[in-house]
């Protein structure tokens, strides 16, 4: 998550209200502040493009008409910011192509679609919370920082001390379930690197041995992390989209299917087991939406996050679909985790390679959240003390993995749907109908069926992934 920043200068409110029509009618979020192209002329939307960066100013007035101001190289650029949206988003999704398989590509793609819109709408939600003026007056009251400005302090600022306990521990019991699905992937892929010559358990303890003394996330992870997340899932994709072109793939899919009387007739609850395992997958894959906020507060003119957040979605969209419709060319043969379908010694062992680096790298960015929220609740201060409970998290976590180890797809799913669509969707929609006055009724109705479609989506989603686990 990048740090927030704010970067302000003076505006009179007059000399706004004499822009050019096409200037004031530029679409604007309530709550949010002015953001004028310095000395620009003709159309806004077009000047915001034409415009060299250090052209662009935001504004966002405070009391008595007086703000204040840093320098503008503190910010960065619209291309900056999608590329920063785009890596949170983009992810090697090992499971996507699987989810395909299981429903279908055309009833996939637009549940992918319509998926990727909700998540678009609780970032909508959770950007106009922290543009609320309750927000900003409880922030400036506490000193609160922007970088500190998260879900849980929105969920402080619109239900208090009990709003921001519960969200901090749905988000550290997220971060947890991720960790484990970064152990179980570790495992997978260290057995398809090896063969099958070393137990996924093996790969796991490894990892787990490796997480301990990072913890807590020392900064030079976070660029590390980074870039060899992005390298891993360019990595995947290529190796994939490589595979899935092959022309002996057809052959080999089709071979590998199992003889017809042994093929499983599909029934009405392994259709609704099937469904709701894919869109667990689609919400898990989105689940980084809640942490891109910070990034429009880096920006140099935050005007422009909503529609840079918008194109960064739909690339996402276009390339989980990529990933997902390469699915096809394997027929039933589609493993939980793609990589087992590519046949390719080099580029299985590299992408392999690349995928138990990048997870290996970013599970701290995990783990050190999760840390700073349980360390103060169990109260443990002392260095013996907080040493033990490492060794005890990291031995859970990794236990967890082992017992789950088989089922990645499962629990990407049991993810997704019991704890990543409260981040996403339920909690933002609930803090928003909060701190956000004066909702039209159009928009109180659609709150209120998102709200109920979640709810009951949570409770079949999470009772659907446990049927599949334990059978």
């Amino acid at each position: 998550m990048l740090p927030l920043a704010c970067s302000t200068v003076c505006t009179d409110s007059a000399a706004y209200a004499e822009l050019p029509d096409e200037a004031a009618a530029y679409a604007e979020l309530p709550g949010e502040p002015h953001c004028l192209p310095t000395g620009a002329s003709g159309s806004l939307g077009s000047s915001l493009i034409a415009l060299p960066p250090s052209a662009l100013s935001c504004t966002e007035p405070t009391t008595k008409g007086c703000c204040r101001s840093e320098p503008s190289t503190s910010k960065i650029s619209m291309a900056s910011a999608f590329f920063s949206i785009a890596s949170a988003l983009l992810g090697p999704a090992l499971s996507v192509p699987f989810a395909f398989g299981e429903v279908g590509a055309l009833t996939a793609s637009m549940l992918l679609f319509v998926v990727a819109s909700m998540a678009a709408y609780g970032l909508r939600l959770i950007t106009l919370c922290l543009c609320s003026e309750k927000c900003l007056a409880s922030a400036a009251l506490d000193n609160v920082e922007p970088r500190d400005r998260e879900l849980s302090f929105l969920a402080f600022c619109a239900y208090g001390h009990r709003g921001r306990v519960i969200t901090s521990l749905v988000l550290s019991m997220e971060l947890w379930f991720a960790l484990v699905v970064n152990f179980v992937s570790i495992g997978v892929n260290g057995t398809l690197l090896t063969h099958g010559m070393v137990p996924q358990g093996i790969f796991i303890g490894i990892s787990a041995i490796a997480l301990f003394p990072v913890l807590d996330a020392p900064a030079w992870l976070l660029g590390l992390g980074g870039v060899c997340s992005l390298i891993g899932t360019g990595l995947c994709a290529l190796v994939l989209f490589d595979a899935a072109l092959e022309p002996w793939v057809f052959a080999t899919a089709e071979s590998s299917k199992p003889p017809p009387e042994f093929h499983p007739v599909p029934t009405a609850a392994s259709n609704f087991l099937s469904l709701m395992s894919a869109i667990g997958i689609f919400v898990y894959t989105y689940g980084n939406t809640v942490c891109l906020p910070p990034i429009r507060s880096e920006m140099k003119c935050t005007k422009a996050f909503p529609a840079t957040s918008a194109v960064a979605l739909f690339a996402s969209v276009l390339f989980y679909g990529a990933l997902g419709m390469s699915s096809i060319a394997f027929g039933d043969s589609i493993g939980q985790c793609y990589l087992a379908n590519i046949t390719r010694p080099s580029a299985r062992a590299a992408a392999c390679s690349s995928i138990i680096l990048s997870m290996t790298c970013s599970m701290p960015l995990m783990t050190n959240p999760i840390l700073l929220s349980l360390l103060p609740a169990v109260r443990v201060r002392t260095p013996l003390g907080i040493f033990a409970f490492k060794v005890v998290f990291t031995a859970i976590s990794a236990s967890a993995a082992i017992f789950l180890q088989d089922s990645l797809a499962i629990l990407s799913s049991l993810t997704g749907t019991s704890l990543t669509m409260l981040t996403v969707i339920l909690l933002p929609a609930c803090i928003y109908a909060r701190l956000v006055p004066d909702i039209s009724v159009a928009e109180k109705i659609l709150l209120v069926f998102i709200m109920s479609f979640g709810i009951v989506f949570v409770i079949l989603g999470t009772y659907a992934a446990a049927v599949e686990i334990v059978g």
